[in-house]
């Protein structure tokens, strides 16, 4: 009995003598009791003492008692039990004491105090649904009896919730008995109080989490330091439909996962943890509507977050339908997907940034220092590579876009250095006024466009167009820099503005739609023959942090016509 022997005294059945039971139960006989695969974190043996009271009507009474002294558990968050350990365990089966039996039966558990606490309720008369209609489990908490169904309460310095998810996977095959009629109720309320709650690599300190059944619907609530609102789950009505998700957080705090210490586990926990990872890629992510009032990712202030998607029929696909960060200085809204390939997610998104002042926008994310002011909207484009591991070598993108009244600051970005110094050279060639012009882009350049057209592609930044057009000069320039050895290969134009007439002609050719400093210096040259000796070319080479400038003659006048006419031939053929 139970995997060990047992000793009984006393009568069976007579009212008022109870039987006594003496044994040792084993974990082997536990496993044989209840075979599941949680069943393996239990190990050892410990002897017990039960008795048996027999009460009019034949109403029966259990009482089982036993230290558990010898018997192992391995659970997370401090729920473990060496061999040594003594937990004074009671378990009582009861009727209710009234002298008319209702035919209500109670199971009763009390694990080391308040350590672990469980209630349950069963109606003898009843031969539908669960055996048990409604009971209460509670790690360091006080129970009773509530709603029907399952109440799961915990309080505890600490829990992962993959950890406990992993478990209740592991003991799910308990919950119908061999004649197969379901033992516990569903759970229809979980409360859980915890300084620290670890879930998807995100630690939530001093939290509070209630989700309640309502009809066909959960209801959910969280407050920590990390995170506080609501929200709601619809469960689908097939087994392999996640249904929806719909959450209004007032703040989400997402943090930077801490490093990871070395890896200790076994080969076979690898392969566990593996085949995991795979199971849990393949799960189908619910419907999706999450609205984040205000957002912070990284230490970054994010704005206002609307993300709206949903799992695509027949695919492994989720659709981005609305994604949307919003703050006093502007918007970005796209539509894209995730596509699944094997463990992997990618991330492909198509969208539009609008802003009314750039440095406002940039300073929300705690970019500040770079722009101030600066209006106009922008093309997007991401398409990011195993997006889970935040890796830009794997990021590609493009960007086009166009901004208005605003002014480049050097003080925190290097680009806008090396622009700098562009201005800066070109006026010092110029004997009259070049300290005068110069003095005027040493701490940033003021521009009333800009016009930029880029791409991302595989860790490097790629500059098809880019030009400002500022009251003291205009700069065009293409090229590419490395993001991670921050090396520059760029071809730069700047052009000082001396005359009103010279400014007005360079206003015209600086917003024309062709692409490329070539282009531009073509079209420049030729209007403004008379500007020649105010034009500098350059090509931009070394880093981010000293970028070296290197003269390049400008092309001459029969190089000028010779481009021209080709242009005018490439463009008769394509007409016709």
């Amino acid at each position: 009995m139970l995997g060990g022997p047992v000793v009984l005294d006393g009568p069976i059945g007579t009212v008022g003598k109870p039987l006594s039971i003496k044994g040792t139960l084993t974990a082997a006989g536990l496993r044989e009791l209840i075979s599941v695969p949680g069943m393996r974190r239990i190990g050892g043996s410990t002897h017990y003492a039960s008795q048996v009271h027999f009460s009019p009507g034949g109403r029966v009474k259990v009482e089982f008692k036993s230290d558990l002294s010898g018997l192992t558990t391995q659970f997370p968050d401090g729920l473990s039990k060496p061999a040594a350990a003594r937990w004074p365990t009671t378990i009582v089966w009861r009727a209710d004491e009234g002298a008319k039996d209702n035919g209500k039966r109670y199971l009763d558990i009390r694990m080391d105090g308040k350590r672990t606490q469980a209630i349950f309720e069963h109606d003898v008369n009843s031969r539908k649904g669960p055996y048990f209609s409604r009971g209460t489990i509670g790690v360091n908490r006080t129970v009773a009896l509530g709603r029907p169904g399952l109440t799961v309460q915990a309080q505890n310095p600490a829990l992962d919730a993959q950890a406990w998810d992993d478990i209740v996977g592991e003991f799910s095959d308990s919950a119908k008995g061999g004649g197969g009629r379901q033992i516990l109720p569903d759970v229809s309320q979980v409360d859980i109080e915890t300084p620290s709650f670890l879930v998807k690599n995100q630690t939530l300190t001093n939290a509070t989490i209630s989700a309640t059944q309502s009809g066909n619907q959960w209801n959910l609530q969280l407050k920590s330091d990390q995170a506080q609102g609501s929200g709601t789950w619809v469960p689908g009505s097939r087994s392999n439909d996640p249904g929806s998700l719909t959450v209004k957080l007032d703040t989400l705090n997402i943090i930077e996962p801490a490093q990871t210490s070395a890896d200790t586990r076994t080969l076979s926990q690898k392969d566990r943890d593996t085949a995991k990872a795979r199971k849990s890629a393949k799960q189908s992510l619910p419907r999706l509507d999450l609205a984040v009032n205000d957002l912070t990712v990284y230490g970054k202030q994010m704005g206002q977050l609307i993300l709206k998607g949903y799992q695509q029929p027949a695919s492994d696909d989720w659709k981005v339908d609305y994604f949307s960060l919003v703050n006093e200085g502007g918007s970005l809204a796209a539509q894209g997907a995730i596509h699944e390939q094997g463990t992997a997610k990618d991330l492909q998104l198509k969208g539009k940034i609008v802003v009314s002042d750039l440095g406002r926008f940039l300073e929300t994310y705690q970019l500040g220092g770079v722009i101030q002011n600066g209006s106009g909207q922008m093309d997007a484009a991401i398409d990011w590579k195993n997006i889970q591991n935040l890796d830009l070598a794997t990021l590609n993108g493009s960007l086009d876009g166009n901004l208005q009244q605003g002014r480049l600051e050097s003080v925190q970005s290097s680009a806008v250095k090396a622009l700098e110094l562009l201005s800066l050279q070109s006026f010092r060639r110029l004997p009259k006024f070049g300290e005068t012009l110069g003095n005027s882009v040493q701490s940033g350049l003021t521009f009333d466009t800009i016009r930029s057209r880029m791409r991302m592609d595989a860790g490097r930044l790629f500059v098809d167009d880019f030009r400002l057009n500022g009251p003291s000069s205009a700069i065009v320039a293409s090229g590419m820099t490395d993001l991670k050895s921050e090396s520059l290969d760029f071809q730069a134009v700047v052009v000082p503005k001396l005359d009103v007439s010279g400014a007005s002609v360079l206003a015209g050719t600086i917003v024309n739609p062709a692409v490329g400093v070539g282009a531009f210096l073509t079209q420049w040259l030729l209007q403004a023959p008379l500007q020649r000796a105010l034009t500098v070319n350059y090509h931009v080479t070394g880093n981010w942090s000293k970028p070296l400038l290197n003269d390049v003659a400008l092309p001459s006048e029969e190089e000028l016509k010779n481009r021209e006419a080709e242009k005018k031939v490439d463009e008769l053929y394509r007409t016709h």
